[in-house]
């Protein structure tokens, strides 16, 4: 898949606060929480006390390329899928990520999904018209 300038462009934009508020909104409201401590519910519950904070959290790691490393620190913690777990096919590991590094790939992923998603639609659209279905 080759980007258009368009695509660049797009993907280079400033990210706006209404995208990261879609996120936030979109997620499970009771997901299991990160070493933050936090679930999705606090910050929907409290979105309009700490939205510019996170917002700026999250343009400038799309700005600057980079954030605070202490929010990609994530537990994996293993469950179990029965009663007594005799193996470790008897568990399924969960990574529990914080918040903010939920929002920060959520909208990288809406964003490369949607792009990308448009241009294998686009070329089966016009593969269909141009086979004249």
């Amino acid at each position: 898949m080759v980007l258009s300038q368009d695509d660049t462009v797009r993907l280079t934009q400033s990210i706006m606060i209404k995208e990261v508020t879609k996120e936030i909104m979109s997620m499970h409201s009771f997901k299991a929480h990160g070493l933050d401590g936090f679930q999705p519910y606090s910050f929907k519950k409290h979105w309009h006390i700490m939205r510019k904070e996170i917002w700026k959290l999250v343009h400038d790691a799309f700005h600057n390329g980079s954030f605070n490393p202490c929010l990609l620190e994530t537990l994996v913690v293993r469950i179990r899928k029965i009663s007594s777990p005799t193996s470790l096919k008897d568990l399924i590991s969960i990574s529990l990520c914080n918040m903010a590094y939920k929002v920060v790939t959520k909208v990288t992923v809406t964003d490369f999904v949607v792009l990308r998603l448009r241009k294998v639609l686009d070329g089966i659209r016009n593969g269909l018209i141009g086979n004249g279905v």
